[in-house]
């Protein structure tokens, strides 16, 4: 029996909620926007969000960087994928399978709004492909019971 049966979800615990995301596929090879997402909507939904609780933008690439950062800051141009994403919950750097090491990057951007996190997970074109989104995102918000319908399952065009 699953821990995430229907009457045990809200037993469950953030450390369980991180452990299913680390199980999916690809998680952090273009879903990790998502898994931060879902944490973050988990930790809200149960009443554990703390208001420094943030989403963090890691990244190698300065420019990367500075478009998000300009993005976040002046509302310009849309909010693109960076190479890590993790929360900043409890004065901890998180993701899916723990305290994540944000040394491993040159540059960070602290973001509390939701709606750009959304906005630039809906920039399906950034993110890495080989993350599953049309099978895992309704997998993720049925066993978790998190509302994702605002996230976009594939690009809306083919190349």
């Amino acid at each position: 029996m699953s821990i995430f049966s229907r009457n045990k979800v809200k037993d469950i615990g953030l450390e369980e909620v991180q452990e299913y995301l680390g199980n999916l596929a690809y998680i952090n090879s273009g879903g990790c926007a998502i898994s931060a997402l879902v944490m973050y909507r988990w930790l809200k939904k149960n009443k554990k969000l703390s208001r420094k609780t943030c989403f963090v933008y890691l990244d190698s690439d300065e420019r990367m960087h500075a478009d998000n950062k300009k993005s976040l800051e002046n509302n310009i141009g849309t909010p693109s994928s960076c190479s890590h994403v993790v929360l900043l919950h409890k004065n901890n750097f998180i993701d899916c399978y723990g305290e994540y090491d944000k040394q491993k990057y040159s540059y960070q951007l602290k973001i509390k709004s939701e709606e750009f996190v959304v906005k630039a997970i809906n920039n399906v074109s950034a993110w890495n492909p080989i993350f599953n989104r049309k099978q895992q995102i309704p997998k993720i918000a049925k066993h978790l019971d998190i509302d994702l319908s605002d996230i976009k399952l594939k690009n809306n065009f083919f190349l």
